[in-house]
């Protein structure tokens, strides 16, 4: 299990936070499966879990915010977005790991 950090550079985490949190409305930000457990090799991509601020955002439109933000980015990467209450929902059901991110939006 993780100790709750995240194994990449803090210049990586910062830049992807603030590229996400600067094109989507965002409460927080988390990263979650093989990264946040602390079990990334070398071709784990990066998930990230994007929490809306704005509650009648569609996932889809908030995701698709933060994507784009991320074209550059060199790492592979997998973005999904929700408002908090879906999001905490599936993190109840599900149980899995997730690590907060240094940014909230």
């Amino acid at each position: 299990m993780s100790d709750g950090k995240i194994n990449l550079p803090d210049s990586i985490i910062s830049r992807i936070a603030d590229s996400v949190a600067e094109a989507a409305p965002t409460d927080s930000i988390y990263n979650f499966r093989s990264y946040a457990r602390g079990e990334e090799g070398p071709s784990s991509d990066v998930d990230i879990y994007a929490i809306a601020s704005d509650e009648t955002l569609r996932p889809l439109a908030c995701a698709g915010k933060a994507r784009e933000a991320l074209l550059r980015m060199p790492q592979p990467r997998d973005v999904l977005a929700a408002p908090r209450t879906l999001f905490e929902n599936a993190a109840r059901i599900s149980g899995r790991s997730k690590s907060a991110w240094p940014r909230k939006g």
